[in-house]
This record gives structure tokens, sequence and C-alpha cells, in this order.
């Protein structure tokens, strides 16, 4: 095993013992050979632990947290860890094209060394169905980057992400007060210090419906309201700068959020709570064509689950289906 490896893939993981080994043996079937696989165990409770080391390939380096540190801290341990000139991360539920590291650090050999981070596409696949299904496709470079990362958004996953190990130390990694938009976050730190380039091909593929839960807690979506706040205190100059940027996190961001936590309330059967969110992301945004369509899913939920109409709801659904108006 060589003490320098071209690229460390850091797989942070947590209780997700079944799903791993899909993960690891994308990284080991790569076109590209010249690489290490750093798990970094969150402190899991299952049989992660007997897993990692069911793994022959020497390459694969296993670490363990003594207590569960979330997201952030298992990608920094990996970054702190690695002996790769270049990191990859890959979340354990995900997995990589097998030409991904190979096509990425194409990208990384001709191109300027201020270049610190190379991205590409992802697809998603339902397990429960198997259908594959088209991922974002954002190919956003230079200033044009930046502005969308100043937004706290991210335009790439951290599964599509490659990046020049030295870079990510120099900016700190990811940011650990975060279990929410730390990608984002990370992405804005890279683009304030060095050029990033977009590589047009899908390099990994995020496995859905799998019967595991979130990495991330979308129910305490309170924390994004924090990551927001990080953001603009960490990037106050460069939003004073651009007044746009800045009208859009004061103003239509609060509203995506207040339309987040609606839809999130609804899908736990909390109609009231719903109701109020969306009547606060409708106060900001009047004209927010989501918030329209989601009053009236409000209106169908309470017609179809509360009223007494609730009986029609199953002979209503059959109808669909013998019309293919409705997947089974």
């Amino acid at each position: 095993m060589s003490e320098s490896p071209k690229v460390s893939v850091v797989i942070p993981t947590y209780n997700r013992a079944a799903l791993l080994p899909r993960a690891v043996n994308s990284v080991l079937t790569q076109t590209c050979q010249d690489f290490e696989v750093l798990i970094v165990d969150d402190c899991s409770s299952d049989d992660t632990p007997a897993v990692a080391a069911g793994f022959a390939d020497p390459r694969v380096r296993y670490f363990r947290h003594e207590t569960n540190r979330g997201l952030s801290a298992g990608v920094n341990t990996g970054i702190a860890n690695a002996r790769g000139e270049f990191v990859a991360l890959l979340e354990d539920d995900d997995a990589l094209t097998p030409d991904s590291l190979a096509d990425r650090l194409a990208v990384f050999e001709s191109a300027p060394p201020e270049v610190a981070l190379v991205y590409g596409y992802m697809d998603r696949v339902n397990d429960a169905t198997g259908q594959r299904r088209t991922g974002l496709r954002f190919a956003l470079e230079g200033e044009e980057a930046f502005e969308f990362s100043l937004r706290a958004e991210a335009f790439a996953g951290i599964q599509v992400m490659l990046f020049r190990t030295s870079a990510a130390r120099e900016i700190g990694g990811f940011d650990e007060r975060l279990t929410m938009g730390c990608d984002a976050l990370f992405l804005c730190s890279i683009l304030s210090k060095y050029r990033i380039i977009a590589l047009r091909k899908v390099v990994a593929l995020s496995h859905e419906q799998h019967g595991h839960p979130q990495v991330t807690d979308w129910d305490n979506l309170p924390l994004i309201d924090e990551h927001h706040a990080i953001h603009m205190r960490q990037f106050a100059e460069e939003l004073e700068q651009r007044p746009h940027v800045l009208d859009y996190l004061r103003r239509i961001a609060p509203a995506h959020l207040s339309q987040m936590k609606a839809l999130r309330a609804v899908q736990r059967g909390e109609l009231g709570s719903s109701l109020r969110w969306t009547l606060r992301s409708y106060r900001m945004r009047p004209f927010y064509a989501v918030n329209l369509l989601h009053l009236l899913r409000l209106a169908k939920f309470f017609i179809f689950y509360v009223t007494p109409l609730s009986g029609a709801r199953e002979p209503l659904k059959t109808a669909q289906r013998r019309f293919g108006l409705r997947k089974t």
C-alpha cells in the first residue's frame, strides 16, 4: 500500500452497516486504483466495526469516534488523516460511478494550481423500485458559483466533490457547528480563496428509499436558521458588496425555509402547524407559486382525511390508477 496515494476517499458513517459495503466496493472497483479509503465511524451502535474490519484490502482504514459528533466531524476526521493529495467524499448509502475518480483527476491534471475543487453530477436511485432519475445539473464556476454559494445553498453534494487536501485544511474543513448546510458553507469557503471546475458527467449515485434513517435531520429545520446566521456572519463583507444576494438571504430564504417547515409539518399530520408556516411564508412572498400550491395541498388533505369525504379517498385512488393518473 502506497504511503501517499493520489486520492483519499472519506466515507463518514453512522449505523448503516448494511449499506456500507456498497459504498466501499464502489471505490475498490474504480478504474483509478491509486487511492485509500477512510471509513469514519461516528460511534455506531450496530455492526459497523465488524463490517469495516471485514474489508481485506489494506487500503481501507478505519477510524471511530468515541461519541456521536455528526457528519461534519466525520468529514474532518477523514481530512485530518488523509494521506492523499486529493480528498473525495462519499456518503455511506451512496456509490461512485466506475470512472468517478479517474474522470475528476483528469480535470485536475490540466488545471492551474489555483483550482482546488472539481465536482460532477449525481443521479438518484430509488432502492425500493430500482428506478434511476436525473439529479441536479449545475455547472457553476467563477463568480456565478460564488454568488450562488453565498446564498447558503449548495450546488453540489459532498458525493461529487474532489478537492485538494491542502486547501480543505487551510479553510478549516467542514464547520462542525452545523448538521445541515455544511456542504454549502464549505463550497463558499473554497470559492472565497480558490477556483473550481464543473465536470459535466455523472460521478456518483445517491441511493434513496433504502429503509435506513436519513443522516440529515430534516425534522429539526430550525437548524437551517442557525446555518444562515453563521453564513451571514462569516461572509458579511462579501455580502455587503452584493446587495442582491444579501436581500435573498434576508427576505427570500426565510420564506423558503417557512415553506419547508410547512411541508414537514403536513407530512407529520400537523395541519395547523403547516398552515401557520404556509401563511408566514405567504406574507413574506405573496406571489410565491409554491405557497399557493401548498395551500391547495392542505385543502385536499383536509377534505380527504378530515371531513366525511375521507371515505372516498381509496375509491378515488383506485379510479386514478385505472385510468393511469396515479402510479401503483
